[in-house]
């Protein structure tokens, strides 16, 4: 009977510890909730400015970026079935990024446009994303 609690105990314990140390650490500094789910930004360098949509449609969340793109003045242009290449055009020069939609979070680069401007975008998802939570 010693033997069988001793193997129950060893077992829980992995088990606490393997499924606790798998898990992904996110610190979270900023909650709002939109659209059922929330947005959230972290001190994870890959998630940072990341939109958390939850278990959205892609092709509503299509629908999402590309009214949001067309309020901020951005071209939407399908790219794949889970991400959009945005354009602008501001002077004389023109910019552009990658809007990639999966796993529940819409996130983009910055490698080739202003962050001020993909901010705007952002700011523009966020709302449109407000807008559709308030009819649901």
């Amino acid at each position: 009977m010693k033997k069988i609690l001793f193997i129950l105990g060893i077992t829980s314990i992995t088990l606490i510890l393997s499924t606790a140390c798998s898990t992904s650490e996110v610190i979270l500094s900023k909650r709002v909730s939109l659209y059922g789910s929330s947005v959230y930004t972290s001190d994870n360098q890959d998630n940072k400015n990341a939109i958390y949509v939850g278990n959205a449609n892609s092709k509503d969340i299509l629908k999402l970026i590309k009214i949001a793109g067309e309020k901020s003045a951005w071209r939407v242009t399908e790219f794949k079935t889970n991400a959009v290449i945005v354009e602008k055009t501001v002077g004389d020069k023109s910019m552009s990024s990658t809007i990639k939609f999966y796993n529940g979070y819409i996130s983009g680069n910055d490698s080739d446009a202003s962050m001020k401007e993909l901010l705007v975008l952002r700011e523009a998802i966020i709302n449109e994303l407000q807008s559709k939570a308030e009819f649901n």
